[in-house]
């Protein structure tokens, strides 16, 4: 290249006029404008290493060199001003200066080139370059004046570009009603020429139809709406472009988020192509677009429209001729017959909606009505779970069975077998089904020999067993098995089969994957037996688990349901009459136990069984040791009073009160209470120890204050107990207090028994009494008489109170006292020393004058027994006052008849 420009050089320096000298500037222009392209690309070449070289560090850009170029196109011009060919000088400089970045020279010499020839073939090109300028320098309108000189020049190389640019002219301006029409008509010309030459449509013009339908798409989105859309396109529907202008506008509309809107461009996508193998994307679209706003239900809607329309055998099926394109349209049937079924039954979980489960179930129906897919099994196990949450459990039932029974890889499998048996278990409880009875014949129970055969008043139970032994036949590795085995046991157990539930609950046991339901299979087990009355063979089972399973959570249960087994054969040996045996039975049980309440009650027992067998001893010491080892044993304080009662039957009276008293301080709130004190004071009584007895009637009145016939009668009973003691004045005091908290008791307006108060009462008669008899007339008598007769007064005065009271015992008592108090006056004056130095005449008269004294107290004694006599005769009432009032009576007559004779005999000598 550097050779070729040098000759010429050489030559136009040797001839500068010469008449070639023209041509050889012009090529001397185009030599350095190619050798310039040259070094350019050579130096792009070397810039693109150093910048895969330079790593952060950015080389200088290289920039092309036209200078030489435009120097000798100048120099031709202003040499040879009208040379012929002018009109390719200019072109050449104008297009050096653009390649050179001289942009408004370039502009200028262009605008010479169309000034000075319009009709250049080179002056279209020169106004799409000055459209190019203006484009740039973003001055739309010169730009368009420029482009559309080139519209009606359809060869014209640049006549596709011109329009494109025009129209993005057009679009820069907002005048997109122009923009769409002119890149309608570049899409036009686009399709025109592909049509006449496939091979003219290159990949720029490819580029330029594809950048056209989206400058359309944006403008009809800036300018219009959907409704102006499908007006504008109506009439285009049969052109190539106007889909693709389509999917444009939704999706630039789906870009700005304008989701309603690309729906209803979808909607016309679908109104003017209906049977389009695009028809399954565009509902798809719809239907995204819906859930981007999170319309649910109208992308459902969407949804059940689509199902009809994809349905096999549809319109749109028959109009598609590639198995693929229908394969298409029936999988996003089916995607959406399952999406609904899904939908709607997480609604129904959601709101708890028959209305919304009833559909799904419709839903999973539909699309199982089609060939079987691969999820085919999971939409069967879904339609079950929903026929169980309407409560439809048979129908759940026998469909779970249709997972098991059609779909034998399914994952699903084994948990549908496991909720078929829930089905049934839950129809039981709703007592749906039970209105049927039969017989009902498991082959294969439990193992591969043994056929299970039942007569049931309801079928619903055999449906538990028959599905549990499905389980179990099916899926004998299963983590389920335990569970389902212990279903099946418990079904058995409820149906009092107890034989074939122990078979079913020691398979349980068996199995080493079954560890959470083990304890309680070996318990079931135990229980069974139990139930079915096999006690020994109960008690065999559960030693034998709880020797093997010491430390087990269920030991405890283990051991209750022992013991209750233990105590069944005790009670067996009892019916026998073997009540020693019974009690040894039960006392094993105690000693074994770790369960104190049960060892409490097998004690409990025992001590009963040796009661009943009347080994009175040995049932008080064990109901003592009871009471002595567990002291918060609810059946304590019976244990204790039982143990008391005996020792009373034994006279053991010590042994008895200290058992009563033992109630009273371990069990303060037993309702023996009460009682175990009273029955300590009659045992202390019995065995006359006195002053126990005494401070036991003293704990139970400051322990019931409030249980006022106890506190009055053990006020009473303890001037009783102070009495045998020989304590008189603290039994004075103590009878003293009863009379008194009774007077108290009846001011406060209650109204206790007088029984013990007569009681109290008379026994301060009985006091005073004493002191009465002791009181001798002796010298000096008129002293010691007076004495006697003050106390006199005052025991008639306490047996008197006692009468008032009017209890039987204790008037005729009181009564009977009161006469003998006359007899004793009468002893006592009859009986009085006679003064000495007295005559015998003087003595005589002495005792006559006594006699005298005497003789109105003897017959008051008289009339006071006699009308004790008299008054319990009217009330019917007899006892040992009564009868000794009678003799009294005869002695007094007796008497007083003999004094009568003697004095008679007297008065006559």
């Amino acid at each position: 290249m550097n050779r070729i420009i040098l000759e010429h050089e050489t030559l136009l320096n040797k001839y500068p006029d010469s008449e070639f000298a023209p041509t050889l500037l012009f090529q001397l222009a185009e030599l350095h404008y190619e050798q310039s392209q040259l070094v350019y690309q050579a130096e792009m070449s070397r810039y693109e290493e150093q910048v895969a070289d330079a790593g952060d560090m950015n080389p200088p850009l290289p920039i092309i060199d036209m200078t030489k170029t435009i120097a000798y196109c100048r120099l031709l011009l202003e040499k040879y001003p009208h040379i012929n060919y002018r009109d390719r000088v200019l072109y050449k400089i104008a297009t050096a200066s653009l390649e050179s970045g001289q942009m408004e020279s370039a502009k200028s010499w262009f605008e010479t080139l169309i000034w000075e020839f319009p009709n250049s073939s080179m002056a279209l090109e020169s106004h799409f370059r000055i459209g190019e300028y203006y484009f740039e320098q973003r001055q739309f309108a010169e730009a368009i004046q420029h482009y559309r000189f080139l519209l009606n020049h359809w060869d014209n190389p640049y006549f596709a570009l011109s329009l494109y640019k025009l129209g993005w002219s057009y679009y820069n301006q907002q005048n997109y009603s122009d923009a769409i029409s002119t890149f309608l008509v570049l899409l036009e010309d686009i399709n025109l020429v592909a049509g006449l030459d496939q091979t003219t449509h290159s990949v720029a013009k490819t580029d330029l139809q594809t950048e056209s339908i989206h400058y359309i798409a944006d403008s009809f989105t800036e300018f219009g709406s959907p409704s102006n859309c499908r007006s504008f396109f109506l009439s285009l529907v049969d052109k190539t472009y106007t889909s693709p202008i389509l999917l444009k506008i939704a999706e630039l509309y789906e870009a700005r988020s304008l989701n309603l809107q690309a729906i209803d461009i979808y909607r016309i996508l679908l109104e003017f192509y209906p049977f389009s193998t695009n028809a399954p994307q565009l509902y798809t679209n719809i239907i995204q677009n819906y859930e981007v706003l999170e319309k649910m239900e109208d992308s459902n809607q969407v949804r059940e429209e689509l199902v009809h329309f994809f349905h096999p055998d549809g319109d749109w099926e028959k109009h598609q001729s590639d198995s693929s394109v229908q394969q298409n349209g029936l999988s996003l049937m089916r995607e959406s017959l399952i999406f609904l079924g899904v939908y709607y039954q997480a609604k129904a979980q959601q709101t708890d909606s028959l209305f919304y489960y009833q559909r799904a179930i419709n839903k999973y129906l539909d699309f199982l009505k089609n060939p079987v897919q691969e999820n085919s099994h999971e939409i069967n196990y879904y339609l079950a779970e929903c026929y169980y949450e309407m409560g439809d459990f048979i129908n759940a039932a026998d469909t779970y069975q249709q997972v098991v029974s059609t779909y034998l890889t399914s994952p699903y499998r084994e948990k549908a077998a496991f909720n078929r048996i829930f089905c049934f278990v839950k129809a039981k409880e709703m007592n749906i089904g039970i209105d049927s009875s039969g017989l009902i014949v498991i082959p294969h129970f439990i193992t591969a020999h043994d056929t299970l055969t039942i007569s049931l008043a309801t079928l619903i139970d055999g449906y538990i067993l028959q599905a549990c032994n499905d389980f179990y036949l099916t899926f004998p590795e299963s983590a389920f098995l335990g569970q389902v085995l212990m279903k099946m046991g418990e079904t058995l157990y409820n149906l009092r089969l107890f034989s074939s539930a122990v078979t079913v609950y020691q398979q349980v046991y068996q199995l080493p994957s079954a560890v959470p339901f083990k304890d309680a299979a070996a318990i079931n087990v135990g229980q069974a037996l139990y139930d079915s009355g096999e006690y020994q063979q109960a008690c065999d089972w559960l030693t034998m688990f709880l020797s093997d399973m010491p430390q087990s959570a269920e030991a405890s249960q283990a051991w209750l349901l022992l013991s209750s087994a233990q105590f069944k054969i005790a009670e067996t040996l009892s019916l026998k009459g073997e009540n020693i045996g019974a009690a040894f039975t039960l006392l094993t049980i105690a000693g074994t136990s770790p369960d104190s309440t049960v060892q409490a009650k097998s004690m409990f027992e025992a001590a009963l069984q040796y009661q009943k067998s009347d080994s009175l001893l040995l049932a008080a010491q064990t109901f003592e040791r009871l009471a002595r080892r567990y002291l918060k044993f609810e059946l304590g304080d019976d244990a204790l009073y039982q143990a008391a009662g005996l020792r009373e039957r034994l006279a053991d009276w010590s042994l008895a009160a200290a058992d009563y008293l033992q109630i009273a301080d371990q069990y303060p709130e037993s309702e023996f209470h009460l009682r175990a004190l009273k029955n300590a004071v009659y045992c202390y009584e019995s065995g006359q120890e006195w002053i126990a007895a005494k401070n036991v009637c003293k704990r139970l009145i400051d322990s019931f204050p409030k249980a006022i016939e106890e506190v009055i009668e053990f006020s009473c009973r303890r001037g009783e107990m102070a009495m045998n003691a020989g304590q008189t004045e603290e039994a004075r005091s103590y009878y003293q207090n009863t009379v008194n908290r009774y007077l108290d008791l009846m001011r406060e307006g209650n109204a206790p028994d007088s029984y013990y108060v007569a009681n109290a009462q008379f026994m301060l008669g009985e006091i005073m009494m004493f002191t009465f008899k002791s009181i001798q007339l002796t010298p000096p008598f008129e002293s010691n008489l007076k004495r006697k007769m003050n106390a006199f007064a005052d025991v008639i005065k306490q047996y008197t109170e006692s009468t008032k009271y009017q209890i039987a015992d204790w008037t005729t008592a009181s009564m009977f006292r009161i006469g003998e108090s006359f007899e004793e006056l009468v002893r006592s004056l009859l009986t009085a020393p006679i003064p000495e130095n007295l005559t015998l005449e003087q003595q005589q008269l002495y005792r006559q004058k006594l006699a005298e004294r005497a003789r109105p107290f003897q017959e008051k004694a008289l009339e006071t027994f006699r009308k004790n006599v008299e008054q319990a005769t009217a009330s019917q009432i007899e006892n040992q006052w009564i009868e000794k009032s009678r003799d009294r009576i005869q002695g007094l007559q007796n008497e007083l008849q003999r004094e009568a004779a003697e004095t008679a005999k007297n008065q006559g000598e």
